[in-house]
């Protein structure tokens, strides 16, 4: 049972992290293809729907990752390969959240008022990328320790 919650854990932890990495790149290629320079307005536009898409699935992701890295903290009992995963996926899930709760729906209200280029968005949006950053170094660390750990649950063997 052990070794399917750690498959399932890892299963989720990479399709959050491949999101997070996808995210970023639909978002880089969109302002480097459609620069606003050129008074294209696609990048702009399209930006907030990539972020908005990826916050309503991966929030069920964030959840289901932290409830299984809880449960797989619990069954091996205070081994620093799995409680690390389950610290780190909670700040992770955490930075998701606040973002999704407080920082989103204010740049999203400046961006319709028209403010998209005033101070308080700039704020804001360096705010959204540390929590961006935040949340990617977590799941990250947190798969590279689930896949790390390997055979953490099996007993030693002797050595002959």
């Amino acid at each position: 049972m052990l070794h399917f919650l750690r498959i399932i854990l890892g299963l989720a932890l990479s399709v959050w992290l491949g999101a997070l990495v996808m995210t970023l790149l639909a978002v880089t290629k969109l302002f480097a293809r459609f620069p606003r320079a050129t008074g294209s307005t696609v990048a702009v536009e399209g930006a907030p729907a990539v972020f908005a898409a990826f916050e309503e699935s991966m929030r069920w992701i964030a959840l289901v990752a932290l409830l299984l890295s809880a449960l797989y903290a619990l069954a091996l009992r205070r081994r620093f390969a799995a409680v690390l995963p389950f610290i780190t996926t909670a700040i992770a899930t955490a930075m998701l959240f606040v973002s999704i709760i407080f920082i989103t729906p204010k740049l999203n209200q400046l961006r319709i008022e028209g403010k998209s280029q005033s101070p308080e968005f700039r704020q804001g949006h360096n705010t959204s990328n540390v929590l961006y950053l935040i949340q990617l170094a977590g799941v990250a660390v947190s798969l590279t320790v689930l896949l790390a750990s390997g055979n953490i649950s099996r007993k030693p063997q002797k050595e002959f």
